[in-house]
């Protein structure tokens, strides 16, 4: 995950408008790796994309760092969105610093190098001094190594801050919350470890002698540490003369160990099912159609909508009869809901409702007939709060799900989560000073599993599946919770983004000097092919501001993300490289596919 040092502060009206709610940065959402720069299509140089600016992003232009506009490919018709507005402000580094530490008792697990180079407190291992780190693996274990520069000498330094600015402060990581980092490492020769805080002072420790360097060993370095701002530690460098291997960094408390997972098993694989009115109506017929696509598939686990009537006998039958037929063939089914304004107190009052619905069906059937759990697929960045209020939706999501969790007690508690919500911060002061859990972690707390929307295509790579799960997979070891990766089959519209930055310069723009350009005429903004220069209007009969930034397209092909066009031998691939990649790992459950009906088509083709 990259990360930004400089402020940015992104329009929140902007950010409403769009159809999919930016969370994060884009660069937290993969977009930086997945979208390949590869020349503007013919259809988006057909036309000039023009956006309505509302006041405040008409403001944010004048000061502006970074922008985006998208053009979403949808069958009906295309639409543009202004997806990004960040404006530049001095704060490199940030005007005021600020200290935190992750929610914990006895040991905390702040990073796993599996599959990324992130950590659980914001920050990231880079290389130095001409070294070079990338991860690797082999059957027992996974780590980041770190092989030498040309002098012999490998470094290796891992950030302990969240780089993402907030409010003007820059979130260090508070030392006087711990009382040891704890390594577990192993390398040919001893290693020195510098502890650095904010201001760049320095506290050195060195390793005794290595007695096997096969062996993966701890190293501890304690804090407090004299001469350390110890409520602002920024980094911890790692030196040796020769390669190293870094499994994981723990935090500890006392006399707390850290503990090691145990290898586990997965579960199988879970499917969405949003149509179950449709196979009430059907008969046993389709619950037979629907039982052989999911031993075809290997799907033990359906997650299946609540149906509008459950707290009707008949119903509330014909649920009881679907979910015995399942479960006699090895299938659990979980009741599924999930709407974007369930963070809101109106919405919570209907999924609570609907919650009650599920528990009095299995309180009033036989066994046999009762959702053994419930899944929530609740989006609250699709929602407008998220972008006028984020932390008061956020507050409403977690209030939702500490609610849903106390009204189904008794029964499992899956959570659908997208894959960037390990990088929104959930702060909380105690008396200990401010800690601090990412809303990824702070779900966990009450779901028993979560669903992890990794949406992409392949298992490998920066910003395939396998880094985009990682950080989650960590958070839910820790937790003692099973994960489920959650893979896309249905249609998704392919996306072309057109970005500009810095300073606009006056006037409209000279045509042959770029492809693209970003054009603000008065209240509106445009996205002009150079080609189509020259029909802009004259500037006088619009009146306002006139100005523009040169700009490049980057195209996002929905290949990238679902399933839906590279057929069902590419699925069982992924699934296959995958699985064989997170063998053994203690919070890998298995796969959630979404959903039936593109599923089927899939199977259906590949036949």
């Amino acid at each position: 995950m990259s990360k930004q040092a400089s402020r940015t502060t992104a329009i929140a009206s902007a950010i409403v408008r769009t159809a999919f709610v930016l969370a994060v940065s884009a660069s937290v959402l993969g977009l930086e790796v997945l979208a390949a720069q590869s020349g503007s299509p013919d259809r988006v140089a057909s036309q000039i994309w023009t956006i309505a600016l509302a006041p405040g992003e008409a403001a944010a232009l004048d000061d502006l760092d970074r922008g985006e506009m998208r053009i979403v490919w949808r069958r009906e018709m295309p639409r543009v969105e202004l997806a990004r507005l960040e404006t530049e402000t001095s704060a490199s580094p940030a005007r005021h610093k600020g200290s935190q530490a992750p929610r914990f008792d006895g040991c905390f697990l702040a990073a796993a190098f599996d599959y990324s180079d992130g950590n659980r407190l914001g920050g990231e291992a880079i290389a130095r001094r001409g070294a070079e780190a990338r991860l690797g693996g082999d059957d027992r274990d996974r780590y980041l190594r770190v092989l030498p520069a040309e002098t012999g000498r490998a470094a290796a330094t891992v950030t302990l801050f969240d780089a993402g600015v907030e409010n003007d402060t820059l979130y260090y990581l508070d030392g006087r919350q711990l009382d040891r980092f704890v390594l577990t490492v192993r390398a040919d020769n001893p290693l020195t470890a510098q502890l650095r805080d904010a201001s760049g002072r320095t506290v050195e420790v060195s390793e005794r002698p290595v007695d096997d360097p096969r062996a993966w060993r701890q190293f501890e370095i304690p804090v407090p540490s004299d001469g350390l701002h110890e409520h602002h530690l920024a980094e911890l460098r790692l030196a040796g003369g020769g390669s190293f291997d870094i499994n994981r960094i723990d935090l500890c408390r006392g006399t707390a160990a850290p503990e090691l997972a145990q290898r586990g098993t997965t579960d199988g694989r879970a499917m969405w099912f949003w149509h179950t009115s449709d196979l009430l109506g059907a008969g046993s017929a389709a619950t037979e159609e629907l039982i052989e696509l999911a031993e075809a598939t290997g799907v033990t686990r359906i997650h299946m909508q609540i149906p509008s009537g459950l707290d009707e006998a008949e119903t509330r039958r014909a649920v009881a009869e679907v979910i015995g037929d399942l479960g006699a063939a090895g299938i659990e089914t979980f009741a599924l809901d999930g709407a974007p304004d369930y963070n809101s107190a109106g919405g919570r009052r209907t999924l609570g409702r609907a919650l009650d619905r599920v528990m009095a069906h299995n309180a009033a059937v036989a066994p046999a007939g009762r959702f053994r759990g419930v899944h929530l697929d609740v989006e609250p960045y699709l929602a407008d709060s998220w972008g006028t209020n984020r932390p008061e939706a956020i507050a409403g999501y977690l209030a939702m799900l500490e609610e849903s969790a106390a009204r189904i007690d008794g029964l499992a508690f899956d959570v659908a989560v997208p894959f960037w919500f390990d990088g929104i911060q959930v702060r909380e002061e105690t008396h200990e000073g401010w800690q601090v859990r990412s809303l990824t972690a702070a779900v966990l707390e009450y779901a028993s599993d979560v669903t992890v929307m990794d949406y992409r295509t392949t298992s490998a790579g920066s910003n395939g599946i396998l880094a985009l799960a990682s950080t989650e997979l960590v958070a839910a070891a820790a937790a003692g919770k099973r994960l489920w990766i959650g893979l896309e089959t249905t249609w998704l519209p392919d996306e072309t983004l057109i970005r500009f930055r810095a300073d606009a310069l006056p006037g409209l723009p000279t045509p042959g000097e770029r492809d693209w350009w970003v054009v603000q005429i008065g209240g509106e903004l445009l996205a002009v092919p150079d080609e189509l220069l020259g029909t802009l209007d004259d500037s006088s009969q619009r009146g306002g501001v006139v100005r523009h930034w040169p700009a490049y397209t980057l195209d996002i092909p929905a290949s990238r993300q679902t399933f839906y066009d590279l057929g069902y031998d590419a699925l069982d691939s992924a699934l296959q490289s995958t699985d064989e990649g997170l063998a053994g790992h203690p919070a890998f459950a298995g796969f959630a596919l979404h959903y039936e009906r593109p599923l089927r088509r899939l199977l259906e083709a590949a036949r």
